[in-house]
């Protein structure tokens, strides 16, 4: 028995064959609550448009960029340990280290030994300033 690729022996599809398209070219219908969607798509629409002031606009980017700042430093700020190794590296990963690495990187340390030498010429410079501003203080009262 031979088998016919084509299928030509009488067992044709099975389909229906109809002259028509699927939906006949219907208009769609709009769905009920498309008044609804629409409205709130208008209301976003006036909502942006009355931020396009460019002060408005301005003070926007001013409060993302403090905030972004903000970020940066303070998560770069990790957990203080108690037994401190000097020697090893500082953990630069951090985006607010690679930011401050560019800026001075004369203030970047690269171990913890480095860091607290830092940190100490830090403390002495505020103590230094202090001091200075006590003196200039006392200088001009000499009443007291």
């Amino acid at each position: 028995m031979e088998m016919d690729p084509w299928l030509t022996n009488g067992n044709e599809c099975q389909s229906v064959k109809t002259s028509k398209f699927e939906d006949d070219f219907v208009p769609c219908e709009k769905l009920p609550d498309s008044e609804e969607y629409l409205a709130t798509l208008e209301r976003k629409l006036a909502k942006l448009k009355e931020r396009q002031s460019k002060k408005d606009l301005v003070e926007s980017l001013e409060e993302t960029r403090k905030s972004c700042m903000l970020r940066l430093v303070t998560e770069g700020i990790a957990g203080v340990q108690e037994d401190l190794d000097l020697d090893i590296p500082v953990n630069n990963s951090h985006a607010s280290s690679t930011l401050l690495r560019h800026i001075a990187p004369e203030r970047q340390a690269l171990t913890l030994g480095e860091l607290v030498e830092l940190l100490k010429a830090d403390q002495l410079s505020e103590k230094l300033a202090e001091d200075n501003s006590d003196i200039e203080v006392s200088s001009e009262d000499p009443q007291k």
